[in-house]
């Protein structure tokens, strides 16, 4: 045994040895190769071998040592793993030979787990499974193993590409059974109502198939203006945030309208039923009475509560009609009614146009499926006047949000949109003191310099304007007051969907508590903050990639047709085309070493000779090829 001196020569021998070494903490990152990297604490990044990235899952939080790799780059050497962040994950089960393996549907991820024999009962190659990985391969020499939680189907199973993406993205599925008890119990009871009703001629303008109407529109002209009255759903008469549901609404953040099966944040017993503002029931509801006056700026604004009944169900393509001179059965009033609020849109987004921002009208996609759940066929469908009139009622009812708030100082989630990534602000900076000096002077992160850019170049550069558009930053919810740079507003704040949007709900509880006095719901923290927002983001992530793979299922006997299509993409390799017709993207590979491309990176094109391909450029393009495990379509362009 070691004496006491010699175990202390061997302490300090240790930690001599670690003065010498360069340690750092860091994350694993993949690549489309077997090796990785780690993105270091410190703002470097070290090569890490395929040898030791086998080792590790993407997203690993690593203490490493760097050492100078080839070309004197730096190199980790594994000290030891911190952290594991990769739980449960979906993939295709897979069998070579005697192995038996499931291949991970991540990002980056390259390579196949392996598949214990007591889990692999039942399986077939080609399933798509959710596992969990039940041994990390840092301390067993690389070999990982995973536990099969369950076999969702395989690519023949009807609907399984909203099941696959929804446990992808790990969207909640099923009630607890205390929300689902405390939902039956509502759906049979009497529906509470507030001491006040309204009269006003209120109606619904929604998609033909929408069940969960949250808001009802009525308008009447006031001299050379208008007063804008929205009713808005109210779930929060009886569903408290503490509840069994009010918790399930907050785990779930929104309503996903994944293409055939919608994942809702209140069940349909209520957002479709108790609470959706039916034509001619009677329901609780907050209203938001806007004047606007000549010009289409809003000059006052009020909150009630009260009953209101909704006296018809109309949908965008029926009223859209009407204006277009179609018949459609209406009362005086509501024709009064539409027709004002047809102005008051009209104006509104004029105003708006001058003082503030509005962004681009895009076609919507209607995916109509089959008994399979696949596609059958897409419509187009083109943003109406009908959607314009909705749109800017929403608008003006969500700034009077936001504007309430800001005047009674209360912390409500507010919608923040901070413009240009930060990372980008200095190359289009460059870019504009090429082409535009003076707006290069402005100060782009805040609302005027952002304003002033953005109007300007709608006018004087539509190009640079699309490039720009691509810089942006997502919106992020923000609790207290902040600017929303892409509508160009001082602040924003949604409360016109609050059967569909947990946000929206919260601000109902916080703007009602104001306006009967009542104690304030009980603050969101950073953390669920934080949460909301990932849900949002995972429901928007789940719905695209759904889409894109019914997409690629739906090309697959098309090889060979041709398409108009615009760019919406430019990189190194190529461009990504979005067809005109039915929304759905391709790309096209560019890149070769024999005829190369120069990527022009500060305005997004590739140009080679007199050749260029740019953003919203309209091109003619050709299927090739259909890979359906990337779930990707490759074109050709047509000169």
């Amino acid at each position: 045994m070691l004496n006491n001196d010699a175990l202390t020569q061997l302490s300090q021998l240790k930690k001599d040895i670690r003065a010498t070494k360069d340690i750092a903490k860091g994350t694993v990152r993949g690549s489309n190769g077997k090796f990785g990297f780690a993105s270091l604490d410190d703002g470097r990044e070290a090569f890490i071998t395929p040898n030791d990235m086998n080792r590790l899952f993407p997203g690993d939080r690593v203490r490493i040592n760097v050492v100078e790799g080839k070309g004197g780059k730096p190199q980790a050497e594994l000290e030891k793993l911190i952290e594991s962040p990769l739980k449960d994950f979906v993939g295709h089960y897979v069998i070579r030979g005697q192995g038996h393996f499931v291949q991970p549907d991540l990002p980056q991820f390259n390579r196949w787990l392996f598949i214990p024999p007591n889990q692999r009962k039942g399986l077939k190659a080609g399933d798509l499974l959710r596992c969990r990985i039940s041994q990390h391969p840092f301390h067993k020499d690389g070999k990982a193993q995973v536990k099969v939680l369950e076999r969702l189907g395989n690519e023949q199973t009807a609907g399984i590409e909203g099941l696959y993406m929804a446990s992808k993205h790990m969207l909640p599925g099923k009630l607890g059974k205390g929300a689902q008890e405390q939902a039956d119990e509502l759906a049979s009871a009497a529906l509470p109502s507030y001491p006040d009703s309204s009269v006003l001629p209120f109606v619904t303008i929604d998609s033909e198939s929408t069940l969960d109407m949250d808001d009802a529109i009525a308008v009447s002209r006031e001299g050379d203006g208008f007063t804008l009255s929205v009713a808005i759903a109210d779930p929060s008469i009886e569903v408290a945030p503490d509840s069994a549901l009010g918790q399930a609404a907050l785990n779930r953040a929104q309503t996903v309208y994944l293409p055939g099966q919608s994942r809702h944040m209140l069940p349909p017993s209520l957002s479709q039923n108790r609470y959706s503002l039916l034509a001619g029931e009677s329901r609780p509801a907050l209203l938001c009475h806007i004047k606007v006056d000549g010009s289409g700026a809003i000059t006052t604004h009020n909150f009630e509560l009260c009953n209101i009944q909704s006296q018809q169900k109309l949908s965008y393509e029926n009223v859209s009609a009407w204006l277009a001179g179609a018949e459609l059965e209406l009362s005086p009033e509501q024709s009064n009614s539409l027709k004002a609020l047809q102005e008051l849109a009209q104006k509104r987004q004029a105003y708006r146009l001058a003082n503030a921002l509005v962004m681009e009208d895009k076609a919507d996609y209607d995916l109509e499926l089959n008994e399979q759940g696949k596609i059958a066929t897409i419509h187009k469908r083109e943003k109406s006047e009908a959607h314009l009139m909705v749109e800017e009622a929403m608008l003006a009812c969500n700034i009077c949000a936001a504007e309430f708030f800001t005047d009674k100082g209360i912390d409500a989630l507010f919608s923040h949109h901070a413009g240009i990534k930060e990372d980008k602000l200095k190359t289009l900076i460059e870019v504009l003191q090429e082409d535009h000096p003076a707006l290069a002077e402005l100060k782009l992160e805040t609302l005027e310099g952002y304003r002033k850019l953005m109007q300007t170049l709608n006018e004087a550069d539509p190009q640079l304007l699309l490039t720009c558009k691509r810089l942006l930053q997502a919106s992020q919810l923000h609790i207290g007051k902040a600017p929303h740079l892409g509508l160009g507003l001082e602040a924003y704040a949604t409360i016109t969907s609050p059967i569909r949007r947990y946000q929206d709900y919260y601000n109902h509880l916080l703007l009602k508590a104001a306006i009967q006095n009542d104690k304030a719901p009980a603050p969101l923290n950073a953390e669920k903050v934080e949460g909301i927002q990932a849900q949002l983001m995972a429901g928007r992530q789940a719905v695209r990639q759904m889409e894109q793979w019914l997409h690629v299922q739906y090309m697959a006997d098309k090889i060979g047709s041709e398409h108009q299509a615009s760019i919406a993409l430019v990189n190194g390799q190529g461009v990504g085309l979005r067809f005109d017709e039915t929304g759905i993207e391709g790309f096209a590979l560019l890149q070769n070493k024999e005829n190369p491309w120069e990527l022009d990176h500060r305005r997004l094109k590739l140009v080679r000779g007199d050749t260029v391909y740019q953003l919203g450029q309209s091109l003619r393009v050709k299927v090739e090829s259909i890979d359906p495990a990337l779930r990707r379509i490759a074109v050709s362009i047509i000169e």
